[in-house]
């Protein structure tokens, strides 16, 4: 099993490649740490930037945004709901329950947007869209299923050495495109 953690060979190792200190590549670490403590909250979001585009385009609204929002704890709520704000904003709210079971949550509320507004072109606030909804919200937990069982690895590097070296081809390769012009 490869060990992609970053460590002292890794950080010597990028260094070198970019000419930079051991001390910068340190400190992105840690800034990517910073960023990458949320990643873990962004449920479904290919998906759900997907529908964004697609629903704005339908609605004439390029700002479109999802939003999905914690409950409070204290809420005692197990269930999710949604509310559409105008041509702008759809925000899901769902309860601090197994990450499973939000993102069944967040896969029905979407869709309650894509049949409301792509299909039956009504305010999602006011339509109703079971089982319609559910049926969407199954087939996106299918698609994201194969594709962590099925289609993943093929994105996967097999070291990490092999990602540097992608990133020294993307140098060279924006160092051909300069050296042209």
């Amino acid at each position: 099993m490869v060990d992609y953690k970053l460590n002292d060979e890794k950080i010597t190792a990028i260094a070198k490649q970019f000419n930079t200190k051991a001390e910068t590549v340190q400190s992105m670490n840690a800034l990517y740490a910073d960023i990458s403590d949320g990643i873990k909250y962004q449920y479904l979001a290919h998906v759900i930037r997907t529908v964004e585009e697609k629903v704005g385009k339908h609605i004439g609204e390029d700002r479109f945004q999802i939003k999905c929002i914690a409950m409070p704890a204290g809420a005692n709520v197990n269930f999710g709901c949604a509310q559409y704000f105008g041509n702008d904003l759809y925000i899901i709210y769902y309860p601090e329950i197994d990450e499973k079971q939000i993102r069944i949550i967040i896969a029905h509320e979407l869709g309650h947007l894509v049949v409301e507004t792509l299909i039956k072109d009504e305010n999602p606030n006011e339509g109703v869209s079971e089982p319609l909804s559910s049926i969407f919200g199954i087939l996106t937990i299918l698609d994201k299923n194969d594709f962590y069982q099925c289609r993943s690895s093929k994105y996967q590097h097999p070291s990490w050495e092999q990602i540097l070296q992608d990133f020294e081809l993307l140098s060279n390769r924006a160092k051909n495109i300069n050296n042209i012009s």
